[in-house]
């Protein structure tokens, strides 16, 4: 495989059967919500698509740089029909700075094997427009926490990359009251 093709689907050939494409086609799509402090946020949402969805798809997306516009590849067919029914949510949490594309490999294995996988954009987080680090401590959990609502998900899971990482999954942020009960709005 050349490394132009920017594919995120390969696997080595000794890879876990969980990393093996799940019974499910993939589906991909582009989705806007509203984040943290009413910050616009771009999500890419992966999902089990309907029977018969045809492999393959693109991601416009930018490199570590902050400038250079790549396309990467993939099994997830962009746009395709979602499949009937009700599908656990895992949200990705991509990295400071970072992109919604950083896990899109994981976002179409999971969304083969009957999840819902949502990666936002963190305003303030990107690549393109990361700020002052305090920002995403600041912003990071309850972005996550409007991603869950925004999907009308009661239940998720959070998977992060680094600073996206679940060490924030404890419900609270800088400068959160103490919650109650963590299990409810994390569980």
């Amino acid at each position: 495989m050349r490394m132009a093709e920017n594919r995120v689907d390969p696997l080595p050939p000794d890879a876990p059967e969980l990393a093996r494409r799940g019974p499910h086609p993939a589906g991909v799509r582009t989705v806007s919500l509203q984040g943290a402090a009413g910050r616009g946020m771009v999500v890419e949402l992966w999902y089990p698509a309907v029977a018969g969805a045809p492999a393959g798809g693109t991601h416009d997306t930018m490199l570590r740089d902050g400038a250079t516009r790549i396309v990467l590849r993939g099994a997830a067919c962009r746009d395709a029909p979602p499949a009937p029914g009700e599908w656990p949510l895992v949200i990705l949490s991509h990295g400071y700075p970072g992109n919604r594309h950083l896990m899109a490999h994981l976002g179409e294995a999971l969304a083969g094997h009957g999840f819902l996988a949502a990666s936002p954009d963190h305003p303030g987080s990107t690549y393109a427009d990361h700020g002052a680090f305090g920002e995403t401590l600041l912003h990071r959990m309850d972005d996550v926490r409007a991603v869950a609502d925004g999907l009308g998900a009661g239940r998720y899971a959070i998977i992060g990359y680094s600073m996206g990482g679940v060490w924030r999954a404890g419900g609270r942020g800088l400068g959160d009251r103490p919650r109650r009960n963590c299990a409810s709005r994390c569980a």
